[in-house]
């Protein structure tokens, strides 16, 4: 990724390289009898201080935070998995925004998975929802135009309002948010269809999914919720005139859809 730390450094590193080589610096003039010289010691002991200081606080701490994310997402045991987040969260702030996030998809978001929901008693599942909730919606607050955290956020809302209907709500505002965020990403209209379907919107779920399209016409996924949403939509009217259209619009943009939109259409 562009923008992270390794990278760069590999840039910086290569940029320096370059540059000694490219030198026209002939280092065998350079007298051998030259005086060498060593820095003072209390430089030395303020750069020893400030490499110790650098050295727990951005390799070793962050080492700790990805130690017991990992015993979270290892232990059966509800409780202490939520304990576990939260010393995760109060070791570091290196990173917080993307461990929120990666919580939410290892905890809260795999119980919208029927067959993982089921095993797991209601209240559990709730206070692991409440819990990611509160450190997505600080997320928002810290970072107000972090899009990936209203995204995340919303989800987590999606499936929280199967729990309590009144979540769904606040899911769509975050959503709302997050299209008026990144316009030109399709993941969020995806989601805040999906929303639009829970609060029993089928006609804003059709026309959140179309916006989507029209970002980019060839993405397969924005299709195929097209059809399914038109799919409920007939289900409610008895009229599937909606749903031969989509298909047909589908088709024309690849063919090679079929048998993923027929699949849907067999259902």
């Amino acid at each position: 990724v562009f923008d992270m730390v390794s990278s760069l450094m590999m840039f910086f590193l290569i940029l320096g390289f370059v540059g000694t080589i490219a030198s026209k610096k002939d280092y065998n003039s350079v007298s051998l009898d030259r005086k060498i010289t060593f820095p003072k010691p209390w430089i030395v002991i303020i750069i020893l201080i400030f490499f110790i200081i650098s050295f727990f606080n951005f390799v070793i701490q962050p080492l700790r935070t990805n130690y017991y994310i990992i015993r979270a997402f290892r232990t059966p045991n509800f409780p202490e998995r939520i304990s576990l987040y939260k010393k995760t969260l109060e070791i570091s702030p290196v990173g917080k925004y993307q461990i929120r996030e990666t919580i939410a998809d290892h905890g809260a978001l795999k119980f919208a998975q029927r067959e993982i929901a089921e095993k797991i008693p209601v209240e559990l599942q709730k206070q692991e929802l409440d819990f990611t909730v509160q450190e997505l919606e600080k997320s928002i607050k810290e970072s107000p135009l972090l899009y990936s955290s209203y995204l995340k956020l919303g989800k987590v809302y999606n499936v929280y309002g199967r729990l309590d209907s009144s979540k769904f709500s606040r899911g769509q505002e975050v959503l709302e948010k997050a299209v008026e965020l990144g316009p030109g990403n399709q993941q969020g209209y995806w989601d805040l269809s999906q929303n639009f379907l829970f609060q029993k919107k089928p006609d804003e779920a059709m026309s959140a999914v179309e916006k989507a399209i029209e970002v980019e016409p060839r993405v397969q996924r924005s299709h195929l919720i097209a059809i399914e949403v038109a799919k409920i939509i007939g289900n409610i009217t008895g009229n599937y005139d909606l749903v031969r259209e989509r298909a047909e619009e589908a088709l024309k943009i690849n063919p090679s859809w079929y048998p993923d939109i027929k699949e849907i259409l067999e259902k």
